[in-house]
């Protein structure tokens, strides 16, 4: 989905697939905590191309939705802000190249609150980002991995997974832009 929003009032002025949010003001209305009003108000701030991380989406049936945004300027001033809405399919669709892989080996991207940010090979029922999110209590993946890899630690070495399996684990923090890690 693409949409264009008016800078001034927040108002969505325009959506390709015209659901919910059309028309809504991400300043005022329902939409004012969710993703797309928070890459509004980080490109309003930045005034650079922002991405917010992956978060449940209430105008996407609360799925796991992902947002750019970048400033639309006209003779060097700003005249309203464009987003788009990245496929989070389309992510997955990369982690899940399996070619070269032995049968017990996957890659997966996990967020900083420690929940899936892609889906898992080996545990997709409760290890997706639909099922993370859904139950993050149950469905994270807060390992010693992960929270190295956050910490700014990328090494390879033999831990213990989400499963409760030791497991030999690489590990790296991956930088989206300026914003997101």
């Amino acid at each position: 989905n693409i949409y264009l929003i008016n800078y001034e009032t927040g108002q969505v002025v325009y959506a390709t697939d015209k659901k919910s949010d059309y028309g809504e003001n991400l300043k005022t209305g329902s939409l004012k905590t969710s993703g797309l009003a928070e890459v509004y108000n980080k490109v309003m701030e930045n005034q650079r191309v922002t991405f917010v991380d992956i978060r449940p989406y209430s105008a996407n049936n609360n799925l796991p939705t992902m947002f750019v945004g970048a400033p639309v300027l006209e003779d060097g001033d700003l005249t309203a802000i464009l987003v788009f809405q990245l496929s989070v399919k389309e992510i997955n669709k990369v982690m899940q190249f399996r070619e070269g892989y032995g049968q017990t080996q996957e890659a997966y991207l996990v967020g900083s609150d420690f929940l899936m940010r892609s889906n898992s090979y080996l545990s997709p029922k409760t290890h997706s980002m639909k099922a993370s999110f859904a139950k993050p209590k149950q469905n994270n993946v807060k390992t010693e991995a992960v929270q190295e890899a956050f910490a700014g630690k990328s090494e390879t070495k033999l831990t213990i997974n989400y499963k409760g399996d030791e497991v030999l684990s690489a590990f790296s923090q991956i930088k989206v832009g300026k914003d997101l890690k």
